[in-house]
């Protein structure tokens, strides 16, 4: 038989892709989402303006009349690698960092495509269909928001295909950048260490250590050299003891957050099924159709509830190191392991937006490229990813009926089911 000429292979190609984007646009009205103002990259613009002018409020709550999400939340480096943005005007800085997301969406997708190499045109058309399927809602919402979350995908992919091409050093300093653009990815530090990647794991350490003095470019420009390492300090400790600590041990989500429909930690889920006269308001429903305050299901002790949204995520985590060590000597394991780390650690957090939801495509892709490579668990990689894209995808277009099933904790219940199917999926594979 003939094979079509490449025009004819790449245009099927396209058609599907801009047929797939028209309904997703069509499901969740993105294209008004997209050109809504970033609400979150306020948050990032006053912290890092707050930075280059050398104040000591980088957590404070916010006052300079745009940011209306609340206090930052973020390591103070992030703020320092933003700060080069806000030297254009508001407005420019805003298209700027869209556009910052959108090539951080594509290096994370070209670096899976290199990890787990995926040459042939049918296999890049299904691996990228399958991966935009199960991230494309997470996706589109935190390019929307203008959060910061492609921008850690982007780094975990890029040390993800350093460490498979044997580049530990690069490999480690990547993940090092994504623990310091946003502190969950922490957690993956563990899962070098015990897949026995010891200089990938020094070179994380090394590198998150040497973010810490990146905001004195800033400071000491503002203060001088003095005042500005004092103030680099200062600011490391407001993050750590004032905002991480603090917050986890007294589950405070005040000035940054709320237990809101879209938060789909186990923190949030829990509270809003569970506590009587816990935050439950839609964004479009009015207080007629569904009270503004109250247990949705049943009202538990707080003490249990609280207990709760701690000991699940902290036993998937658990058994994602597990899976770690056992699944270390095989590509789509010791990949898989950084999704199943990274996930309930996503979960386990106070605040867990939709937009979090966009690392799922780290837990999916090892097993997509499995399955479309090799033939191996396709009805896994079926069932996960059609799981993944009902619960992440059309779970946040804003519709009455969708906003309900994120308040249920829909959203958590599909990531925890996707997880458990690549768990068992690679687990059994492993043992045959």
């Amino acid at each position: 038989m003939t094979r079509p000429p490449a025009w004819m292979l790449w245009g099927r190609w396209l058609a599907l892709a801009a047929l797939a984007l028209a309904v997703v646009g069509l499901l969740a009205g993105w294209p008004r989402a997209l050109a809504a103002t970033p609400d979150d990259t306020h948050v990032y613009i006053e912290a890092a303006q707050r930075m280059r002018a050398g104040t000591s409020d980088l957590y404070a709550p916010p006052s300079d009349g745009y940011n209306v999400i609340g206090s930052y939340t973020y390591p103070p480096a992030f703020a320092a690698l933003f700060a080069p943005l806000t030297f254009f005007d508001r407005p420019v800085t805003l298209v700027l960092w869209r556009l910052v997301l959108c090539a951080c969406a594509l290096a994370a997708g070209w670096c899976l495509f290199r990890l787990f190499e995926i040459r042939k045109l049918a296999h890049a058309r299904d691996f990228a269909f399958a991966l935009a399927a199960c991230a494309c809602g997470p996706l589109m919402l935190d390019i929307a928001w203008g959060n910061a979350n492609l921008t850690v995908l982007a780094c975990v992919a890029a040390g993800l295909l350093c460490l498979e091409r044997d580049r530990p050093w690069a490999g480690g300093a990547w993940l090092g950048l994504a623990a310091q653009l946003k502190v969950i990815p922490v957690v993956l530090l563990a899962v070098l260490l015990v897949q026995r990647r010891f200089k990938a794991a020094l070179a994380m350490v090394l590198a998150a250590a040497a973010l810490y003095f990146l905001p004195l470019v800033w400071f000491v420009a503002a203060l001088g050299p003095a005042e500005g390492v004092a103030l680099n300090h200062e600011a490391a400790r407001a993050f750590v003891v004032d905002q991480a600590l603090s917050r986890a041990g007294k589950q405070d989500v005040m000035n940054v957050g709320s237990t809101a429909i879209s938060n789909s930690s186990f923190y949030a889920v829990t509270q809003r099924l569970f506590v009587e006269g816990a935050p439950t308001v839609a964004i479009h429903w009015s207080d007629e159709w569904l009270p503004g305050q109250g247990a949705l299901l049943v009202a538990l002790d707080l003490a249990l509830v609280r207990w709760m949204a701690v000991i699940p995520p902290l036993v998937l985590f658990g058994l994602a190191l597990w899976a770690a060590c056992r699944l270390r000597r095989d590509l789509y394991g010791r990949c898989a392991a950084f999704g199943l780390a990274l996930l309930p650690a996503l979960l386990g957090n106070l605040l867990c937006w939709g937009y979090s939801l966009v690392h799922v495509s780290l837990l999916f892709a090892p097993l997509a490229a499995l399955a479309i490579k090799e033939g191996r668990l396709r009805r896994a990689y079926f069932a996960a990813g059609l799981i993944l894209f009902l619960s992440c995808g059309p779970v946040f277009t804003g519709h009455d009926l969708m906003e309900l099933m994120q308040m249920l904790g829909v959203p958590l219940l599909g990531a925890l089911a996707a997880w458990a199917i690549v768990m068992r999926s690679l687990w059994t594979r492993q043992s045959s």
